[in-house]
């Protein structure tokens, strides 16, 4: 199924598709006889995706591709913040940017707005 017929039947593939291409196109020199067995990536908790749903989505994505049968594993980067008025750096609990410690909105998002793809796993055929 082309990928333009999947993002049309589902808006919440938008996502994994978008993974599935950039997977795709990093993948094209280094295949000839190999298979890509693993596609890692790294998400920030300020993102809000759902783990589980980015791996259901990435499945149906995936399907008739050149990447069916690709494991999706999603590696989760907490939200962490530093605080410009008091200098303390802290892990959030809650998307809420403001410090712990003194209360201060003037906050810096020190990680957990990531989404990348970090590496590739292949195999050869």
């Amino acid at each position: 199924m082309p990928v333009s017929a999947i993002q049309n039947r589902d808006p919440m593939s938008a996502i994994p598709n978008g993974q599935y291409r950039v997977s795709a196109e990093q993948s094209r020199p280094a295949l000839g006889s190999t298979l890509v067995r693993t596609v890692n990536v790294r998400v920030g908790a300020m993102r809000q995706i759902v783990p589980d749903t980015l791996v259901y989505c990435w499945s149906l994505v995936t399907e008739d591709s050149e990447l069916q049968g690709a494991q999706l594993c999603v590696e989760q980067v907490p939200a962490t913040i530093r605080c410009r008025i008091c200098g303390h750096e802290h892990v959030l609990d809650a998307p809420i940017m403001l410090c712990p410690s003194c209360k201060s909105a003037n906050v810096t998002l020190v990680s957990g707005d990531e989404f990348l793809v970090t590496s590739l796993e292949l195999e050869e055929v």
